[in-house]
């Protein structure tokens, strides 16, 4: 059983590319019973692959706001493992992909598991993501610093999991069509 995460800060593409893999996909929203409440999903019966999170209208999806706390992401995708029993799970988000310990510290639960993990950490030149998240946010004002820690964090936490021998991939995302997004989640499965 593969675990794919999707790393990386604001803009990089992680939620276009699981939305544009759920386009490419055969996929239903579910939903898995966290101690009595509900996280949504998304199931490809054919394939067994089921996507953790939300992926409506927002303008961000994934878990973000939805999954409040490392231990619940920790337990959803436990759980998920257990009852769902996907080939492959995959789940995105900012507070959890940018980091070095929640994967770490997942990796080695998965390990346990006897469960593979894969991190594709999203990782554009920093100006291409503040031109993105400018243009998404519109009127909305920028915090340009807090984007710009989050993107030096989430880059030494790549070569930290890198050297700590965790299969991870950095992706320059800024080349690459938002129609095709979805095919480097499609590569890895």
């Amino acid at each position: 059983m593969k675990v794919i995460q999707l790393r990386g800060t604001n803009a990089t593409g992680k939620t276009t590319a699981i939305r544009e893999f759920i386009n490419h996909g055969d996929f239903r929203v579910a939903e898995l019973d966290l101690h009595g409440r509900k996280i949504e999903y998304h199931w490809d019966d054919q394939r067994e692959i089921a996507i953790l999170g939300r992926y409506d209208q927002r303008v961000t999806g994934g878990i973000d706001g939805y999954i409040t706390s490392k231990n619940e992401l920790m337990d959803a995708i436990v759980r998920m493992i257990k009852t769902v029993k996907p080939r492959v799970l995959l789940f995105e988000g900012i507070v959890y992909g940018v980091t070095f310990k929640f994967a770490y510290d997942l990796c080695r639960v998965l390990k346990q598991m006897k469960c593979e993990y894969t991190g594709l950490c999203l990782i554009p030149p920093l100006e291409v993501a503040l031109d993105r998240l400018a243009l998404r946010n519109g009127d909305k004002p920028v915090d340009y610093m807090s984007v710009q820690n989050k993107w030096f964090t989430a880059n030494r936490a790549y070569e930290k999991l890198r050297q700590n021998g965790i299969r991870v991939k950095a992706i320059d995302t800024s080349k690459i069509e938002k129609e095709s997004m979805w095919r480097i989640i499609q590569d890895e499965i």
